[in-house]
């Protein structure tokens, strides 16, 4: 369950990336140096200014007592709240490729509380083999797989993405992560996050020249 809203709007894209990305970096600062942390070191460390910051935490009640610094622990806490990663979310992977092995090694999302639960592949050469002590599923596994263990996100990293996406809704899923380089597009009662690096290297590039 989500914390209420106190302005009774949703906050904007660009708030709400922003708040994803303060939860990020409170989970990668050892809470043994960091056991309270102001709005200005948090500002400084994300590179915006302290009233930016506070209006952001606002939107869910500011999270402490105004002149007093935050408690890590428990800003952390209430973020996870915010993004209902209070609780485990259960992810599959489908696609077998590097940008897999690269979700497979990253450690910031069990931080996050973001468990990777299994890897599919339409390749049946690698179905059946192991990466990352995981055992390659073939796409037939798929939807008693998805129901056993609760899988709500499915994670699209190959180079057939129209393809996965087909596979991972027809087994349930109703949320994609699209790491392919290919946009897809919305469909009717799902949700599809296309996280395009190109358009992120293109915004750094921006800053660059400007």
């Amino acid at each position: 369950m989500t914390l209420q809203n106190i302005f009774k709007i949703s906050p904007s894209p660009t708030t709400l990336h922003r708040l994803a990305e303060y939860l990020c970096l409170l989970s990668q600062l050892p809470q043994k140096e960091y056991s309270k942390i102001s709005s200005s070191q948090l500002a400084q460390m994300m590179d915006i200014k302290p009233s930016q910051l506070r209006q952001d935490f606002h939107h869910f009640g500011g999270f402490g007592k105004p002149g007093h610094p935050y408690n890590l622990s428990h800003l952390r806490e209430e973020l996870m709240k915010i993004y209902g990663v209070d609780k485990p979310v259960n992810l599959l992977i489908s696609g077998a490729s590097p940008i897999a092995e690269a979700l497979l090694d990253n450690q910031s999302l069990a931080d996050l509380n973001i468990r990777i639960r299994g890897v599919v592949d339409l390749d049946m050469k690698i179905q059946g083999t192991e990466t990352h002590s995981y055992i390659i599923m073939a796409p037939s596994e798929l939807p008693e797989f998805v129901e056993n263990n609760h899988i709500h996100i499915g994670a699209i990293c190959s180079d057939d993405p129209e393809t996965d996406l087909e596979l991972l809704v027809n087994s349930g899923l109703k949320a994609i992560w699209n790491l392919s380089p290919k946009y897809l597009s919305p469909s009717k009662g799902i949700i599809i996050y296309n996280q395009n690096m190109a358009a992120g290297l293109l915004t750094l590039i921006y800053n660059l020249k400007h």
